[in-house]
């Protein structure tokens, strides 16, 4: 099961976030994917992090080829929304 956001970039594009359900054991889990769903959404984290986003020729392209674009998120250490700590609270809750 999964659990989707709707958002915009800063050029109208809209942003379609999908995060996967979690374990009603792991609310700490809960609230990392949904501060990153919300930074995927607004272009903004928490944290303070931006989306860097593509330039606008790269991201008309991946349009009209139907791919989806990668975003990265430069966030701080201690965010719950690094991958890093997302991995971390998926095993503990998987454990």
């Amino acid at each position: 099961m999964t659990t989707g956001y709707l958002g915009t970039i800063e050029d109208g594009a809209l942003i379609v976030t999908l995060m996967p359900a979690t374990p009603p054991n792991s609310p700490e889990l809960a609230h990392a994917l949904a501060v990153r769903a919300q930074a995927a959404t607004t272009g903004r984290c928490e944290c303070g992090a931006t989306a860097e986003l593509p330039n606008r020729a790269a991201r008309r392209r991946a349009t009209r080829e139907g791919r989806a674009l990668r975003v990265e998120f430069l966030h701080e250490h201690d965010c719950v929304a690094t991958d890093e700590a997302i991995r971390r609270l998926t095993s503990a809750a998987l454990s």
